[in-house]
């Protein structure tokens, strides 16, 4: 579980990383990946990982992922 725990915040800190210099995952545009990521950042709530806590960048990515149509359906 600790291990699993650590790679999942390693995980999110590297999209971070990403997020702090381009507004989408895989660069300029809307894409497979960010939908990706939204299930993932939503399923590690289930797992008691709280990735938003402390990463404003993909603070700010959720709310314009979570706020498109397609996500709110």
């Amino acid at each position: 579980v600790g291990r699993g725990r650590r790679r999942a915040e390693q995980f999110f800190d590297r999209i971070e990383q990403q997020l702090q210099h381009q507004p989408w995952l895989a660069g300029a545009d809307y894409s497979f990946a960010d939908i990706s990521l939204l299930v993932t950042t939503d399923f590690a709530g289930w797992v008691d990982i709280v990735p938003m806590q402390t990463r404003p960048a993909l603070q700010r990515w959720y709310a314009r992922v979570a706020s498109r149509p397609a996500a709110l359906a």
